[in-house]
């Protein structure tokens, strides 16, 4: 009889590295930079695709939905990905920092890291990171938006943010006894421009989706009109944007669920989500056939 050690069954088929490093910026300071790279342990030394994803707003990328994608992405197709955060010392700064974030983050793996494709380089990101990865303009092989907003520069404005989070509590929980410097100006997306953040409409946004290179994926859970981000967000992107697929998610009628839950695609939504998510990675960044979009 051979006895199987249950602790090497119970090991995940893959590698976790974390990174960091720090960046001369050009919006407010220098940015610390950090994160995860996984890789599968199985690799034939190819150089492998790889997927970045960028947390929620106020969230970092033990984010639990973050580390569920990643789990299966890397299990089940073999492919590379990098679980980022955002500077978590300029936390204020707001989304132009974030976006900073992300494209050093692209700029510095597709440098650096030798076991992925510089060719084959992805976006995911999770409610407020979709439009963060959105706006991070260069072309990408896909960007997928998991329960985006239109416009990540009035998200704490609305209605639905101002019922169902509590921002003060939950930044204070992230930055915790840091000193943290506020941000007292702002730069928009369109960055030769500046401008106050009260002022960046939807339409502003909007225009700036019309002419993405890349092709995006949106997929949100139906969360009605009163949830954190409303489906209705994601099908006028959809419409704005040139090469795309959109996927509106029901939560089964059986589960009683809150609107954080469903926004986060919990439950019975998370499966449907995790397969929309491995068809669109496989299809686009794996074996690059944009035929499989909707448009």
């Amino acid at each position: 009889m051979t006895l199987i050690n249950e602790e090497h069954l119970s090991q995940p088929p893959y590698e976790k590295q974390q990174l960091k490093w720090r960046e001369e910026s050009m919006v407010h300071h220098d940015m610390n930079m950090s994160g995860t790279l996984w890789t599968p342990k199985e690799n034939n030394a190819a150089p492998l695709p790889l997927l970045i994803m960028a947390p929620g707003f106020f969230a970092d990328e033990n984010q639990e939905i973050v580390q569920s994608i990643a789990d299966r992405l890397v299990r089940d197709l073999k492919v590379a990905v990098f679980t980022m955060n955002y500077d978590p010392d300029d936390i204020w700064s707001y989304t132009l920092g974030h976006k900073q974030s992300l494209d050093y983050t692209v700029e510095h793996l597709r440098r650096f890291v030798k076991k992925v494709d510089a060719e084959k380089i992805g976006l995911l990101g999770v409610s407020y990171g979709g439009s963060i990865a959105l706006i991070a303009h260069e072309k990408r092989k896909a960007i997928i938006c998991l329960g985006a907003p239109i416009n990540p520069f009035t998200i704490m404005d609305r209605p639905y943010f101002k019922q169902f989070t509590h921002p003060a509590e939950d930044g204070a929980k992230l930055i915790g006894a840091r000193q943290v410097r506020v941000a007292s100006e702002f730069e928009d997306p369109i960055w030769y421009k500046q401008r106050n953040p009260a002022d960046i409409r939807d339409e502003i946004m909007l225009h700036e989706y019309r002419t993405l290179p890349s092709p995006v994926v949106l997929i949100h859970a139906n969360e009605k009109e009163n949830g954190l981000v409303p489906a209705k967000e994601a099908q006028i992107i959809y419409e704005a944007v040139p090469h795309g697929s959109l996927f509106i998610l029901d939560r089964p009628i059986h589960e009683k669920m809150t609107p954080g839950q469903i926004h986060n695609f919990q439950g019975g939504l998370r499966e449907p989500m995790l397969m929309i998510i491995k068809d669109a990675v496989e299809n686009l960044l794996i074996n690059d056939t944009p035929s499989w979009l909707m448009k």
